[in-house]
């Protein structure tokens, strides 16, 4: 199973991993990217824990399938 995922500024599409939250940014982070590729940004820890939830969600619903999904906007 891969998780695929498109970019809050819908510059990137990437194979994901490993997701890291640090207050309310996302980042994916591995040994090609060790500073970490924003992949989404929002106003709070409180709303960027609640889109992890919701990729955590929808990777267990994937049932062995690929995953994809695209970063919200902040609102």
């Amino acid at each position: 199973m891969k998780l695929w995922i498109k970019t809050q500024d819908k510059k990137r599409i990437m194979e994901i991993d490993n997701i890291t939250m640090k207050g309310g940014s996302l980042k994916f982070v591995n040994q090609q990217y060790p500073f970490g590729v924003l992949l989404g940004k929002y106003k709070d820890q409180e709303k960027a824990q609640t889109i992890l939830g919701t990729i955590f969600s929808k990777l267990n619903s994937a049932a062995g399938s690929d995953c994809v999904f695209e970063m919200p906007e902040d609102y």
